[in-house]
């Protein structure tokens, strides 16, 4: 007697949450260290996450401190859905010590390509379902300091890399 069995790769929202609490832990940290964001803004961050990356519809999301146009310290999440990332690191190591004084708490998002080939009304199914409404505008810029690209979060075939972002 023979069997025959298959299996699926759909990532589901249990992977997204998985990955979000990742990021959840990560902005813990960025709440011990620097004060912000708050409970409420983490949880509210991580609907969103969970929201998107089930739809396909997110390419990269910071969070972190700006001074008027310029970051401090942000972490960036890029995400990957091609399958070749199997790393998953554990989260924290957020650096500790930038210089906040006078900086506010930010966040920019960019979708993906999965996002604009979505008809409007199903982008606006989706807007609906988040927690909050973004508004548009520009990535902060980038002063003197340097990019660490240290973290990578994978579940089934999906992936954030991380990037810290000090000056």
């Amino acid at each position: 007697m023979t069997s025959s069995y298959s299996t699926s790769d759909t990532f589901t929202r249990t992977h997204a949450v998985y990955l979000a609490s990742k990021v959840a832990a990560d902005l813990k940290q960025m709440q011990l260290f620097y004060g912000k964001p708050s409970d409420g803004n983490i949880e509210a961050y991580i609907e969103e996450l969970v929201i998107l990356l089930v739809n396909k519809a997110l390419k990269m999301v910071e969070y972190g401190f700006k001074k008027g146009d310029s970051w401090v310290v942000v972490v960036r999440y890029t995400v990957r859905s091609d399958g070749t990332s199997v790393a998953d690191d554990r989260s924290g190591k957020v650096p500790a010590g930038a210089n906040v004084s006078g900086a506010s708490w930010h966040s920019f998002l960019e979708y993906s390509g999965v996002w604009s080939s979505l008809g409007e009304s199903e982008r606006q199914r989706i807007r609906d379902s988040l927690p909050f409404q973004r508004t548009y505008g520009n990535e902060p810029n980038f002063g003197p300091g340097g990019w660490s690209f240290d973290k990578t979060y994978s579940r089934n075939g999906t992936s954030l890399e991380r990037g810290v972002y000090l000056t």
